[in-house]
């Protein structure tokens, strides 16, 4: 995918990390001589215990509302989607860097 997205070139094999936390998605942290991008995919049978099916398109309302966020708040609160792939239910979203914070760290530390 990091290839249709442009994000690296054919002969390049950029490293792949899967990222945790993932129970609803596989994500994936890409690192290409361009940069590093965030891969997220959803998945129609949640990682639990019980049989949790979802509907795969929520990514799309995902990615539509974190470039509502990106593009209207200033300081960009939120990544850039950079790219999603509507055959893969997958979008693309630029990646904040090593070491940052996300939103699930600050929901669970009461911020």
């Amino acid at each position: 995918m990091a290839r249709k997205a442009g994000l690296c070139s054919g002969d390049e094999n950029p490293v792949v990390e899967t990222l945790g936390g993932g129970v609803s998605n596989v994500v994936l942290l890409v690192r290409a001589r361009r940069g590093a991008w965030v891969v997220k995919r959803t998945l129609s049978q949640l990682l639990v215990k019980e049989v949790w099916l979802a509907d795969r398109s929520r990514i799309f309302t995902e990615s539509a509302c974190l470039t509502l966020i990106h593009d209207s708040m200033r300081g960009h609160p939120a990544p850039a989607v950079v790219f999603e792939d509507r055959d893969l239910y997958a979008c693309v979203l630029e990646y904040s860097g090593d070491g940052s914070r996300t939103w699930k760290q600050d929901l669970l530390s009461g911020l």
